[in-house]
Formats: structure tokens, sequence, C-alpha cells
């Protein structure tokens, strides 16, 4: 029978410990520079095996969940109607849900009942803690008489953990940080300088012979506290006030760059309950040290090449999605000449320290803006958080 050295959590909190110590790195933001694939070294025992798994390239990168798993033959399943996800491997499974910040850390063990010798029976007939799982350097081991273990019913214990980084859903694959990896058994030592990353898989898990946990084995032990979870965060969910689009022409490659800076500016910006939103604040001086282009821009009648041109196309985007969302606007100033990506009379004309747009949060609640720019076009979102 196989018997394991020590307790899953135990052995993880050191993994934890020990891999962060070793690389010394800061937990990796997940503001993603684009898709690739990375070396990865695997290591079980004295085995090494070299492969590559899609990741994200941060520094250091996250990796895609599924490929690690395959990789690693991890068990990784996912449930259609809790939206719930298992990922697996011997005693140890985690649980996690794409709208909860933390994740469910099961561990299956075997508590020993009585240790018996061949020649004297039941030996002193005390019966053993769970957590005193058969040790083979442990004293009572290394009695004269030869022994034996009597183990107890499987026991299934869960905690609740707080993901080290939030896993990044991207074109649908999910992907996860290396602060993460010490909690499916694995060491990670990532090598700046060549770009590459060691995983260190521990054996007790790994080659471990039993099956693997199932979400049918552990959902009834973490339903009650998953359904309390899962409505807090829903609670807690933001609400879509208002959407916008305007599309733009990509060829004007200065008006382009001047667009998506002045997006950039805006996006994820908060406005408290009863403060004003001001575009000039936000966004700042549209001007060559802050890396605006000369592009088209109206002067009364008149048409000039000016640093900044294309920005208004931001502001009359964020202004119709104010209307939208029936926010009430302190300030707002229409073009001298008809602008073709808004709706007549619905534009909103901007110049640093002249003109500018103003609108007020008058909810109860913070309104946060966020601003995505595509190949050519522009969408603007106006959310109610909680």
């Amino acid at each position: 029978m196989f018997f394991r050295k020590c307790n899953l959590f135990r052995s993880l909190a050191i993994f934890t410990i020990f891999s962060l110590l070793l690389q010394g790195f800061s937990l990796p933001a997940l503001a993603a520079s684009g898709e690739g694939s990375r070396a990865v070294n695997i290591q079980l025992g004295e085995e090494i095996r070299r492969t590559t798994l899609p990741v994200i390239d941060d520094e250091p990168p996250l990796l895609s969940l599924r490929a690690l798993a395959n990789a690693c033959g991890l068990s990784l399943n996912w449930d259609a109607k809790t939206n719930l996800a298992v990922i697996s491997i011997g005693d140890l499974a985690i649980v996690y849900h794409p709208l909860l910040k933390i994740f469910y850390c099961l561990e299956r063990t075997y508590p020993v009942i009585e240790t018996e010798t061949a020649s004297q029976g039941p030996w002193l007939g005390i019966p053993l803690s769970r957590n005193l799982l058969l040790d083979e350097d442990s004293a009572w081991q290394q009695a004269a008489a030869p022994q034996q273990a009597v183990l107890g019913a499987p026991v299934i214990s869960f905690s609740k953990v707080v993901w080290p980084e939030p896993p990044l859903l991207k074109s649908g694959v999910t992907y996860v940080s290396l602060p993460f990896l010490p909690w499916l058994g694995m060491t990670a030592f990532w090598d700046e300088d060549f770009r590459c990353l060691d995983l260190l898989l521990a054996a007790d898990l790994y080659q471990n012979p039993v099956k693997a946990l199932t979400l049918e084995e552990v959902l009834p032990l973490i339903r009650e506290d998953f359904e309390l979870e899962l409505a807090a965060a829903k609670a807690a969910q933001p609400e879509l006030l208002a959407t916008y689009s305007t599309k733009f022409n990509p060829g004007e490659k200065n008006r382009t760059i001047n667009l998506k800076l002045a997006a950039a500016a805006i996006n994820d910006t908060e406005i408290k309950p009863g403060s004003i939103f001001s575009f000039n604040t936000v966004v700042g001086p549209r001007s060559s040290a802050n890396g605006y282009q000369k592009a088209i821009v109206f002067v009364g009648g008149a048409k000039e090449l000016d640093y900044g041109g294309g920005v208004c196309q931001v502001s009359s985007t964020l202004y119709n999605a104010v209307l939208e969302a029936k926010l009430p606007v302190i300030e707002r100033h229409p073009h001298g000449q008809p602008v073709t990506y808004v709706p007549k009379g619905k534009d909103a004309t901007v110049a640093f320290g002249i003109l500018d747009f103003r609108f007020r949060n008058d909810l109860k609640e913070t309104v946060k803006i966020t601003a995505k720019t595509e190949e050519n076009s522009i969408t603007i979102e106006l959310w109610k958080t909680k």
C-alpha cells in the first residue's frame, strides 16, 4: 500500500515559501503584453522533460492552465451547470469559479486507526490523529518488531485560498501566474536571462497511483460555502449603465495615435458619487511631449493641423455614453463644423485650457469608465460599481 509522507497542506506551504524565496520575483501584473509560448523543463524524480507551453508574455509569464495540466498529467474538468472547474492530481484537487477571488483546495487523507506488530497485536490500542500519517522516519516505525498500519476510510477536507493573482481569461483560455503553482504541488523557477521556466513536481502527488478526486466527490463538501461566495460575488458585480461606439479610419495614422492615447488616458477612470469628471483634467495636454501627433483639428470654421487632432472623437463618444446613462452634463461644446462619427448635435469638442467636457456622477455608486479601441472603432462603457 502506498503511504504519503506528509500532510499536503504542510507540503504546499513549504513549496510556496521555498519557491518565492528562490525566485525573488514580485507578483506579476495582469497587463498582458501578448500571447506566445515559452520553453519549460518539467522534472519528476530523476526524469526531466522539455516542452513548450502557451503563455501570456509577462515578466514572469502567465501559463495556460489547460496546457499545463496536459503537460504534467493533471486532470482538468469543467462543470457546465455550476461553471466550476476542478484541477486534480492524486489526493489533491483545486476547485475554482471565474467570478470568485478565492479557490478551494481539497485534500484526501488516510487516518491511521491503529498500528499492529506481528507478535504483539494492536500497538497499545491507541488511535492516532488523522494528521499523524505513517512516516517511514518516525520513531515508532523503528520498533524492533515489524509493524503494520491500519488506515481508516479516506477523509476529504477543504480550505479557501485567496488567489495570489486572479486567473486571466483571454480568447477562451485561462492563464495562471507562477505563485499559484505551489498549490498544484509545483516549484517554479523562472530564468529571466534565458526566458525559460523550470518546474519541479512533488513526487508524493505526481507518483501517487490513487484515482484523482472528481467534482462529484468534492462538490457536496463545498456546495453551501460556494453558493454563499457566488451570491456575494454576483452582488458585487458592476452594472453596465451605457455603451457607445464610433468608427474611425486607421489609415489616418497620426489621428489614430491621438485617439488611442486619449482613450487609454480615460480608461479605468472612476468617478465617485457627487464628483465631476473633467476630460481635460484626466487626459492632460495634447502635446508632442505626451506623444500626440499633428492631425486635422477644427479652428472656428476652418481645418488646421495641430497636435491632438482626433481626440474630440473620444470626448464625443464619451458624451453619447453619458447621455445614454442619463448622467448630468456640466459642460459641453459643439464643433464649428459637422463631424461624421456621431449624429448631428451629439458631438463634444475639447481644447485643453479652453473647452472642456464635464459631467457629474449623481448616483450613489461609483461610475467607472472603460475605453477600448479596436482596428477601426472605439467603444466606451460606463459601469456602476458596488
